[in-house]
């Protein structure tokens, strides 16, 4: 909202600096995240799909906030929006094609979708019915967004079977070592 009272050069250092930060914290809330999983066999991360992840979300958030801000009315907050949740969709799902092991991954596409047009369903509500001022107003947006999120990640997690398959060897990509100092820089 800051950005948006404000003119000039000024608006665009603080929607850019935005646009990182909120794009830095969802890329490695995830990769945190991914770090949980504790599987059979050398896990690594491939490095191409990894920085496509973070390319795409930084995209998107940038998209997003510049979306948002070139009119005050609620259908640019909904398209904005919108961009955003599509945005963190591809994210989680690059991260988790990112995922090498000696598995198999497969995935149920009704629920890959379901959890895409849910997240989108949830964040474009949340975003048209947002307005600004007070705690209460605050809290719900907070509380929309935070369930826009849960639903994309939790039914796009029981959307993946991991089938461990011994015959695969480990393949080369950032160790999770690596990414947890990647994460943490």
């Amino acid at each position: 909202e800051r950005a948006r009272i404000t003119d000039g050069a000024r608006r665009r250092r603080l929607a850019i600096s935005a646009g990182l930060i909120g794009s830095i914290t969802i890329w490695t809330t995830h990769f945190i995240a991914m770090q949980g999983y504790v599987g059979v066999g050398a896990l690594t991360y491939d490095v191409a799909m990894t920085l496509a992840s973070t390319l795409v979300i930084l995209a998107a958030i940038g998209v997003a906030i510049f979306t948002i801000l070139s009119g005050d009315d609620r259908w640019r907050r909904v398209m904005g929006a919108l961009v955003a949740v599509s945005g963190l969709a591809a994210m989680h799902y690059l991260g988790m094609a990112a995922l090498q092991a000696p598995v198999h991954l497969s995935w149920r596409p009704e629920l890959v979708i379901v959890s895409i047009i849910g997240g989108m369903v949830i964040g474009g509500t949340t975003a048209f019915f947002y307005k600004r001022g007070g705690l209460t107003r605050l809290a719900t947006t907070v509380l929309g967004a935070s369930v826009c999120i849960l639903f994309l990640h939790f039914v796009g997690m029981a959307a993946i079977t991991v089938t461990p398959d011994p015959t695969l060897s480990s393949q080369s990509g950032l160790s999770p070592d690596a990414m947890r100092t990647l994460v943490f820089l």
